[in-house]
């Protein structure tokens, strides 16, 4: 059965996907909605899907829903692992002339006429874009396969992550960016996102239809646009910057200078007027603040192509807010720092009685305690290096492990972002702020690799090159991938983008390959350490069998 030849005999097509719909089900539907939409105008098509959730809106049309029909020529189930999944719409499956289901699950029932189940496919969208021509696939359907494809993945986490998923993705990206329109217009990528390549193939050149590699410079800000769009962002830094702080006339946590405007394409550069209370990466140092606070400034740099512009945000520091234990505790040690200051005089201290109304008593430890300090004294130095010296051992562990963990998927994030066009310093930019933001929001733990990607972005903030910044990255991580990968990084710096995509592509499977060798040694790992709690688990039945044994018998 070839899917495309179903299509094209059928007159009135229905497409249907599981109930409670999630990011797969309905990329796949609208995707194919719009493939057929697109090519095959004539034919009635109707999608039947529950209420797209809120945050797909973007992929929701109308018009797809409307016009339905009592039966179809032809039902495509997608994403969709059993007929009761389908929900109302499963009256319409039966009543259909022709069915077919196209599904990654593998648990799917094949319940349709025709089905097309691959379950080592990250997703229905992943399977959609093998079946239908990719040369085809229009800028909304590229859209929709390529939320269904993230969504799966979870942004490329998850272990159905494939070579051949993200290599479908970053085409889906470039089709997304590159369709033409009109027959004669290429999208620009946006301020600041960099330039990308894209080939068309053009008629009427030659004699045959011939490909032509064109270079596509990033969108520039016209003069009355860039002042306009400075104005705007000038306008809601203060709001953006201040974090989890009311307001920044009064600032007791750390702030969040944002470092790109990304619906502006608006570059942000912050100085600090005293680093000693603020770093330029936003984190506020005000533990030694005075109550009645300090004032100081930040001036942002704002940059929209080669015009700028610069805004002064006033700032005003407290220190950190404490709990009630903690205030009266200061508050407290401030009295007895008084009380110390006014008996100078004395030869003893005399301790108040009373505190806020609350009557006060006072111990020290006994007499005879002093003994056990040398003992203590003893063990302490004997047992807190070896404790230092374990937790430093953990502790590199376990960031060698996150390393490990995560250099996968940070290769495959800047393999996709390349393969779109993007330079790979905006490409690593990207994928720092989006760190950086789950990690704000609460979404993401701190990771060691990507510490080390952010702690190389700020030093390119701050003025140092892209290629000691690359070199400082792989220095940092201390691992032989990640020296590799900044090899590559450096050599582009100095020689180009030529050849980068390739290596990134080959790097990605030879990490992937090393992921699954290392996810099956912690299995071997882990099923060893299960050896001897089992061995015990035997010995204490082989226990409860035998003592009532020999009890029976006298022995």
């Amino acid at each position: 059965m070839k899917f495309i030849e179903k299509i094209e005999g059928a007159d009135t097509i229905a497409i249907g996907g599981h109930v409670r719909p999630d990011g797969d089900c309905v990329g796949s539907c609208m995707g194919l909605f719009g493939y057929l939409a697109d090519h095959y105008p004539e034919k009635k098509v109707c999608v039947y899907l529950e209420e797209i959730p809120e945050a797909f809106d973007y992929l929701k049309i109308d018009e797809a829903m409307s016009e339905k029909a009592d039966k179809y020529d032809l039902f495509i189930a997608l994403d969709c692992g059993s007929i009761d999944r389908l929900g109302e719409a499963q009256e319409i499956f039966e009543k259909a002339v022709y069915t077919v289901c196209v599904d990654h699950h593998i648990s799917n029932t094949n319940f349709a006429k025709e089905n097309i189940v691959k379950a080592n496919a990250s997703s229905t969208c992943e399977i959609l874009c093998e079946l239908l021509p990719m040369d085809k696939i229009g800028t909304f359907s590229a859209i929709a396969f390529y939320t269904g494809i993230i969504h799966d993945t979870g942004v490329f986490k998850h272990s159905n992550t494939s070579k051949k998923t993200m290599e479908t993705a970053g085409y889906l990206v470039e089709k997304r960016d590159g369709a033409l329109e009109d027959g004669n217009r290429l999208n620009r990528y946006a301020y600041g996102e960099g330039e990308r390549q894209q080939e068309v193939w053009v008629r009427g050149l030659c004699e045959k239809e011939i490909p032509v590699e064109i270079s596509l410079g990033e969108r520039e800000y016209a003069e009355e646009d860039a002042k306009k769009a400075l104005l705007e962002a000038g306008g809601k830094l203060a709001d953006l910057i201040r974090g989890n702080n009311l307001s920044l006339q009064e600032v007791r946590e750390d702030l969040h200078l944002v470092g790109w405007l990304e619906e502006e394409g608006i570059r942000v550069c912050w100085t600090p007027e005293d680093a000693e209370w603020i770093q330029t990466d936003g984190t506020v140092l005000n533990e030694e603040c005075p109550e009645k606070g300090i004032q100081t400034e930040l001036t942002a740099s704002l940059q929209a192509g080669v015009f700028s512009r610069e805004y002064r945000f006033p700032v005003t520091l407290y220190p950190p807010l404490q709990t009630k234990q903690q205030e009266k505790e200061a508050g407290f040690k401030r009295l007895l720092k008084q009380m110390d200051e006014a008996q100078r005089t004395e030869g003893q201290l005399v301790l108040p009685k009373m505190y806020e109304g609350k009557n006060l008593s006072y111990r020290v430890r006994g007499d005879r305690e002093y003994l056990l300090f040398p003992v203590l004294g003893i063990v302490a130095a004997i047992l807190l290096p070896l404790y230092e010296k374990q937790k430093e051992s953990e502790a590199k562990k376990k960031k060698k492990r996150e390393l490990m963990e995560d250099y996968p998927e940070i290769v495959s994030k800047l393999t996709v972002f390349s393969g779109a066009g993007l330079p790979v310093r905006r490409a690593w930019e990207r994928i720092v702020l989006e760190y950086e933001a789950a990690c704000r929001a609460g979404t993401q733990t701190e990771r060691a690799a990507y510490r080390e990607m952010a702690a190389a972005y700020h030093r390119m903030q701050r003025g140092v090159s892209e290629l000691q910044a690359y070199a400082e990255f792989g220095a940092g991580c201390r691992l032989r991938p990640y020296r590799k990968l900044s090899g590559l990084l450096e050599q582009n710096v100095r020689n180009g983008a030529e050849g980068l995509r390739k290596a990134l592509e080959t790097e990605m499977e030879s990490a992937f390959e090393e992921e699954k060798a290392l996810a099956r040694r912690r299995g071997e790992e882990a099923s060893t350490k299960l050896m001897l709690p089992l061995f015990l688990m035997l010995m204490i039945i082989m226990v409860m069998v035998s003592v009532p044994a020999f009890l029976a018998f006298g022995i």
